[in-house]
């Protein structure tokens, strides 16, 4: 027990007095300066009046017991999660906002908020549908762009007239390919056809997996061509003219270094000659 300023304290004993008034702690009725309280029983007595909240009875009434009810307002983590649970708000307080006492221009702001998320929302969607096509179109592009310059980095790297030197302003670096002896293709053969194509095959003779092969051509002018590049020891030819005489040779080429021409094959793209050509030299 405990007495301060004429009061009455007992701690650990529920009861305290103080100044006056009496608290019932953990009891639910509270005594303060002349005024009763009842906690969790719904009634509140304040200067004399009584104030009964949540049950409209008679103090003396038996009351039924409280049924306490939780309501929370989730929020989503998605946006549309989002969106869909401010849209469902913004038309909750359309319809009953105002019956519940607020005003229209508390209505405006909910709206405003829910309506400029979805419209923010919408944007961004078609934003992203713009990207994707953005994206398709970049990558349709990358695509054909660096097969054309594929091919030319091909062609300029197999030019006899490119030295190391020029070669590095293209950005071609030298092959990881062993160096070794480059030596001229052997066993060089051409089988032509009468639709103007022609199938060429050549032996490696020595020369190490990831040589290229130049492919050159010449007419009856004896001016020589390039035609094409590869790695592979066999090449069709789908560009030649029917009826023209036409000569072919090939080079080896690897880390900078050029091989002498392989023999040369002339062939003749008869027309009427029927599936194949005549091979006039090999």
């Amino acid at each position: 027990m405990i007495f301060e300023n004429g009061g009455i304290i007992f701690e650990n004993g529920v009861m305290i007095f103080e100044n006056g008034g009496i608290i019932f702690e953990n009891g639910g009725i509270i005594f303060e300066n002349g005024e009763v309280v009842f906690e969790n029983g719904g009634m509140i007595f304040e200067n004399g009046d009584v104030i009964f909240e949540n049950y409209g009875m008679n103090p003396l009434a038996e009351r039924p017991k409280r049924k306490e009810m939780e309501f929370k307002f989730v929020i989503p983590s998605s946006d549309t999660g989002v969106d869909a649970k401010l849209t469902q708000f913004k038309t909750g307080a359309q319809a009953e906002l105002l019956n519940l006492g607020y005003d229209a221009a508390d209505l405006d702001a909910i709206v405003d908020a829910a309506t400029s998320f979805h419209t923010e929302l919408v944007a961004t969607e078609d934003a992203r549908v713009v990207y994707r096509n953005q994206v398709g179109t970049k990558d349709e592009t990358k695509a054909a762009s660096v097969e054309t310059i594929r091919i030319w980095a091909q062609r300029v790297k197999t030019n006899p007239l490119a030295t190391p030197e020029i070669l590095a302003k293209f950005g071609i670096e030298p092959s990881s390919v062993a160096a070794g002896p480059v030596t001229s293709p052997n066993n060089f053969s051409a089988q032509p056809f009468a639709n103007g194509t022609c199938t060429l095959k050549w032996g490696s003779n020595g020369n190490v997996a990831g040589t290229t092969y130049v492919i050159e051509s010449a007419l009856s002018n004896g001016v020589w061509n390039w035609v094409d590049n590869t790695t592979k020891k066999t090449y069709t030819d789908e560009f030649a003219t029917p009826g023209i005489q036409r000569t072919y040779r090939v080079r080896a080429q690897r880390a900078g270094l050029t091989s002498p021409p392989s023999p040369e094959t002339s062939i003749y793209f008869g027309e009427g000659e029927g599936e194949g050509g005549m091979d006039l030299a090999a």
